[in-house]
């Protein structure tokens, strides 16, 4: 596979625009397709060269950089000047900028500050014809009619080349601790996370974990992990005095029947105990891994009721934000999964009156590829097919920028068959 590497935006655009003539597929930046097989019938973009800090506004809490820039020296700039970005990246030193963006990436820390959306102020790119365009500005109230730069998020780079990014950043908080609680029950857990979301204080993440993965772990605290059902991760950020405060307010909590054990996370392990909890639902060539949405008031139930049907499966909900991610061997068949996935249903159709979707995020790269998208839709309603192709067809009338992505490969298949039956 040829590996294209631009060294200035000019030279991105260029790349595009006879891309499009010549009808070359392009896969740009490093966010992961679902399936590493997906990256051999296009050419890689490598966009690491546009990694320059463009402005940084100290006082108005506002930097410009360029989309090829990785998170982890994004990261080490705004520690220079005591500042940060609340947003949750894997593998922060290979991860750049326009990356974060097109894949929306959104760990345990959205509970309190957000994702990305809340933060990207502005943004300039490149679309499918090779046309430069910017959109949004350096302050949050700069948008007149539709914000394309919204638009862009989670867009997987199916729409346009992001080439630089402008960001309203926060204060670097003072102190930040995870607190571990291991519950014998799921009703604990339950009434645990209920108290952390009413209480006069603010979590800066609420982490739902169960399953192998995380009983393994020897960082957690716990007395006897044969009674440990489930265990609460709470993130605290904030000055000394704020966290001491919300320390002593979860204190009675430890003395609970339901309660195995309630402590703070040592320090040597707090970067140990975040980088698993961001990468748990990223790819891994060995795993099969799923995310499902839905209500926050129901995560609990829902997370016991899955590991029901999925009893070595390991699973991390953000419990504020009611998100489950669920990590699965490679020996897991496709079958079986349907078969698990319409029991869970099943046993939840009086709960859900919707259908629950269990979004495909990574593949085991032993699995064909053929077999995944014959096994996995990713079924959406008629008007959002619609408007995928619409936007497609605008930005990218050529489909020549990551035409494998799974959601528009739906979007293909749902518009013929409709065609077909008309």
């Amino acid at each position: 596979m040829q590996t294209l590497t631009p060294e200035t935006p000019s030279d991105l655009v260029e790349l595009i625009h006879k891309s499009a003539t010549s009808q070359t597929k392009l896969r740009i930046g490093t966010h992961q397709p679902i399936q590493q097989s997906e990256v051999e019938q296009s050419r890689l973009v490598n966009i690491s060269k546009l990694n320059q800090l463009v402005e940084h506004s100290t006082r108005d809490l506002t930097i410009i950089v360029e989309a090829g820039m990785t998170f982890q020296k994004f990261y080490e700039k705004l520690a220079q000047q005591n500042q940060w970005l609340p947003v949750n990246v894997p593998a922060p030193e290979t991860t750049t900028i326009g990356s974060l963006i097109a894949a929306n990436y959104a760990g345990p820390l959205q509970l309190k500050h957000g994702t990305v959306r809340d933060y990207l102020l502005g943004i300039k790119a490149i679309d499918g014809n090779g046309n430069y365009f910017k959109a949004g500005g350096k302050v949050v109230k700069n948008v007149a009619g539709y914000d394309l730069s919204r638009l862009l998020i989670g867009s997987q780079g199916t729409l346009a080349a992001i080439t630089e990014a402008t960001f309203h950043v926060k204060p670097l908080p003072p102190r930040k601790s995870w607190i571990v609680i291991a519950c014998q029950t799921w009703s604990i857990a339950e009434s645990l996370i209920e108290f952390c979301l009413n209480a006069s204080w603010q979590p800066s993440a609420i982490e739902l974990l169960t399953g192998k993965t995380w009983l393994e772990k020897s960082y957690l605290p716990t007395t006897d992990k044969q009674k440990t059902t489930c265990y609460l991760a709470i993130c605290l950020t904030g000055a000394a005095s704020e966290i001491d405060f919300i320390l002593e307010e979860l204190n009675p909590w430890e003395t609970h029947s339901e309660v195995n054990s309630q402590s703070q996370i040592d320090e040597q392990y707090l970067e140990t105990i975040e980088t698993e909890l961001i990468e748990f639902a990223s790819p891994k060539p060995e795993a099969w891994i799923f995310q499902c949405h839905i209500r926050p008031k129901q995560i609990v139930y829902f997370t016991e009721v899955c590991k029901k049907y999925f009893p070595t499966g390991s699973f991390q909900a953000h419990a504020g934000n009611g998100i489950l991610n669920i990590q699965l061997s490679e020996e897991c068949s496709i079958d079986s999964f349907k078969t698990s996935f319409k029991k869970i249903e099943q046993e939840l159709s009086k709960y859900y009156q919707s259908k629950i979707n269990f979004r495909l995020l990574q593949a085991p790269h032993s699995i064909p590829m053929a077999e995944i998208r014959s096994g996995f839709q990713y079924p959406q309603a008629a008007i959002m097919h619609k408007m995928n192709r619409l936007l497609k067809e605008r930005f990218d009338p050529n489909f020549i920028l990551q035409t494998n992505n799974p959601i528009y490969e739906a979007t293909a298949a749902y518009l013929n068959e409709t065609a077909t039956k008309a």
